[in-house]
């Protein structure tokens, strides 16, 4: 086996073992801001859509704990990208950004929960 060769297929192993990683850290943020979003109704954490190259405009009406249709999408979608995709992850309920970010509700100021952010911290930390 000559060296370029070898040198080939080195760059060919850390290339995939990248793409895991960041496949699992794109999962595992997904994931964390699904289970993170606060629950009432259950239908603002079944309202997380992932994509690949475009954001998703769509609303689910159905709610639920467990948000088994937000995670099935993002499992779906992290198991479909590839290296250089560019993936969007929205909420696109009105009340999304204000549970993210806090703001003033019915005259009361409400803390942000910052779910996303804190998801993406914790996860991207573990990447240095």
């Amino acid at each position: 086996m000559s060296f370029a060769s070898q040198v080939d297929k080195m760059a060919e192993k850390a290339a995939i073992r990248t793409s895991k990683m960041v496949r699992g850290t794109v999962l595992g943020i997904m994931r964390d801001t699904i289970k993170d979003t606060p629950v009432d109704t259950g239908r603002l954490r079944n309202n997380w859509f992932a994509s690949i190259g475009s954001p998703v405009d769509a609303e689910r009406e159905q709610g639920g704990k467990a948000a088994s249709a937000s995670k099935a999408n993002a499992v779906d979608v992290a198991t479909k990208f590839k290296m250089g995709d560019e993936i969007y992850f929205t909420n696109n309920l009105p009340y999304a950004m204000v549970t993210e970010f806090g703001g003033i509700v019915n005259g009361s100021v409400r803390k942000g929960q910052g779910m996303l952010r804190r998801a993406i911290g914790i996860r991207t930390s573990k990447l240095k």
